[in-house]
């Protein structure tokens, strides 16, 4: 199996070898950024068949709360029983939403968008209304694509038995109980998102000793990965404020669950080349994964076992905080993605917060809700794919490229 690839010679040191195309896979490993001309995730804004019926009446807290829904050029729909919590915060602007409350160790999210990502290598269509649900580690999702916008209901667990996070039940539930409470119909046709554009010319790593396995290239007997060059987000900053950092397996890796014996801290771990493990074998849906589940994003290490203090996750491009959990941290991008951070701690932003490309976010950490980790950021991101809802996409690609340009 072969990948198309290209060296770009540096005097300074080894050549090095970045992927224009993937066409099928070798153990090669590369070391720079994937070639601008590599399929990239375009946003697009999706057209409303806006509802019938108007919205519902909501109490004078709850209307409080909801200022400025008008200004979302979207149906905004919220879960009726959301709207009976005092600590709701909404959201809003004009292509998307996020309302969030939070309730006993846990936050509940509803995120709602006009706005789809499209690639090349899908370009397929749905208009099905049908409920999807998925579960994650101390939490679950369920997405809806209604009126022409797609809708994702979350909730993220401090505690490993809280029921609630148990099966997709409860968001489901709330999901299917959604109102309508308001929504901007009048002003001019939105514009499409802008994204940054990758480079023209391939930049020199400022780590000379950086190397990534290709896309999907996973550990063996860890899974079978996405092999694909697909850059889902160009243009973002790399999720972490400084290099070196090592993406790698913390389950299949030295001193994980499924890994060879030792500790989670051997310095093996903490080399290059980087390797992917978005579709490893984890028991969480994850369905762009050839087997339908995955680990749902990757795990980045700090520079060293416990970072010291001084590497931050930080905002990968503009955005708005629609969600700070125990222990996750959510930015709904400009560009119609959104970016999750997990284990972070001293969390430096808040719901609403807007925040800047490169932005500190909060310090990557062991922390896990009511229980600990191993040192490290899993990173997500989630898009509305092709206007069919919301799901987690391969971060791998796009991260490669951020990591050559930081």
């Amino acid at each position: 199996m072969v990948w198309t690839i290209i060296q770009r010679l540096n005097l300074r040191r080894p050549p090095l070898v970045f992927a224009l195309s993937f066409v099928a896979a070798t153990s090669t490993s590369i070391g720079t950024a994937l070639a601008a001309d590599a399929d990239q995730g375009k946003p697009r804004v999706v057209g409303i068949d806006w509802p019938a019926t108007g919205p519902i009446s909501v109490s004078g807290t709850a209307e409080e709360r909801l200022q400025g829904v008008d200004r979302t050029l979207l149906p905004v729909l919220i879960p009726k029983p959301l709207l009976t919590y005092k600590s709701l915060v909404f959201v809003g602007e004009p292509l998307q939403y996020t309302a969030s409350v939070q309730d006993a160790d846990a936050t509940i999210a509803i995120t709602g968008t006009r706005i789809a990502i499209d690639t090349d290598a899908d370009n397929s269509q749905s208009s099905t209304e049908e409920i999807r649900s998925i579960l994650r580690e101390k939490g679950a999702e369920a997405t809806v694509n209604r009126f022409g916008a797609a809708y994702l209901i979350t909730i993220d667990c401090a505690r490993a038995n809280d029921r609630r996070c148990k099966t997709a039940d409860y968001v489901t539930n709330l999901l299917r109980s959604v109102e309508l409470v308001g929504g901007g119909r009048g002003g001019p046709a939105p514009a499409a998102p802008q994204t940054p554009p990758l480079p023209t010319t391939i930049p020199v790593s400022s780590d000379p000793d950086f190397q990534a396995e290709p896309a999907g290239d996973l550990l063996p007997k860890s899974g079978t990965g996405v092999r694909t060059a697909t850059i889902y987000a160009p243009g973002i900053r790399f999720p972490v404020s400084n290099k070196p950092v090592y993406l790698n397996s913390q389950v299949w890796n030295i001193g994980g669950t499924n890994g060879p014996p030792g500790g989670w801290s051997d310095p093996r771990n903490y080399k290059y080349p980087w390797r992917d493990n978005f579709c490893e074998k984890r028991h969480w849906s994850t369905p762009m994964c050839p087997g339908g589940s995955g680990h749902q994003g990757v795990d980045i290490r700090p520079s060293k076992p416990k970072n010291q203090g001084d590497q931050f996750g930080v905002a990968v491009e503009p955005g708005r905080i629609t969600h700070v959990g125990s222990f996750m941290v959510t930015l709904l991008g400009d560009s119609g993605s959104q970016f999750n951070y997990l284990h972070m701690r001293n969390v430096r932003v808040h719901p609403g917060d807007r925040v800047t490309t490169g932005q500190p976010l909060g310090l990557i950490s062991n922390n896990f809700g009511k229980s600990t980790t191993t040192y490290h950021l899993h990173f997500e991101i989630r898009q509305n794919r092709n206007g069919r809802g919301w799901v987690h996409v391969p971060p791998y690609s796009s991260l490669v490229a951020a990591y050559e340009r930081l």
